[in-house]
């Protein structure tokens, strides 16, 4: 009896649960800058039940969680640059889990709302944006997990204009097929990097509205397919912000100039 109540994650109470808190803004705000090697892959990965890998500081570590040390094969792995998926601190570099700016949270699978999960999208695409900018070679990145957090992933890189192709593996075991799945992860990386693409099996938004899972908002998700197939919805939340559309247009203003500067280069070196 004694052993199953220690197996058991505890559920905590919320806490520092708004994307919008000033907490969670500032993290926000600080790691939108950072910036991971132009040279190592960039696997994103989702959060998880992390209550009982708290640090001495009292913070869960999601890296140490036992979903992430399931997909050891690409989470111990430091040629890859790993990024957390997370609500509500959009993303958690693994390289800066433990910087102070990073608060302790918990927000609980039916605390989600429809505007909290648009907020997500947002911070992603933003993300995206800034990554593309700084770094406009780049043009994979990489998925690993369940079904929620890959389709937040992919809607923030459609707000973006798909500036990246996503290769991803969702197990469809769930849970159980996590090890597997880093494995082929692992070996799609591989291909994808000495330009073979692997085949890809999607997930369809609709199958998915159809499972029941404790980590997904099914309201959210249904209103993105009611905006997907063009059907007026009774939430008025409009996606596309001033702030995506400001970064969207900066970028390719950013990507004009090296084009044009790639151009000079070129013209140059011939000429010589």
């Amino acid at each position: 009896m004694k052993k199953s109540v220690l197996n058991k994650q505890i559920e905590l109470p919320p806490k520092n649960e708004s994307f919008m808190s000033n907490d969670n803004l500032t993290w926000f705000y600080f790691v939108l800058n950072y910036l991971p090697s132009i040279d190592k892959p960039l696997v994103f990965l989702p959060c998880g039940n992390a209550n009982k890998t708290r640090g001495l500081d009292g913070r869960k570590y999601i890296s140490q969680g036992f979903s992430h040390q399931l997909m050891s094969k690409i989470t111990r792995n430091n040629n890859y640059t790993k990024i957390i998926l997370s609500e509500p601190l959009s993303i958690i570099p693994y390289e800066l889990e433990s910087h102070p700016l990073r608060k302790d949270y918990n927000l609980p699978p039916n605390y989600l709302s429809i505007q909290s999960e648009f907020i997500f999208i947002q911070n992603v695409s933003m993300y995206l944006m800034r990554l593309k900018l700084q770094q406009p070679t780049r043009t994979r990145i990489y998925y690993l997990g369940a079904t929620h957090h890959y389709f937040i992933l992919y809607f923030a890189n459609q707000l973006t204009g798909n500036i990246f192709q996503i290769i991803h593996y969702i197990p469809p075991e769930g849970l159980k097929g996590y090890s597997k799945g880093a494995e082929v992860l692992d070996q799609y990386i591989l291909q994808s990097e000495h330009g073979v693409i692997p085949e890809l099996i999607s997930p369809n938004l609709e199958e998915h509205l159809s499972k029941r899972g404790r980590y997904t908002n099914l309201r959210f998700w249904y209103e993105i397919l009611l905006m997907q197939q063009e059907i007026e919805s009774h939430e008025s939340i409009n996606p596309k912000t001033q702030y995506q559309v400001g970064f969207a247009q900066l970028y390719q203003t950013m990507l004009g100039k090296i084009v044009k500067s790639k151009t000079k280069l070129d013209q140059l070196i011939e000429g010589n």
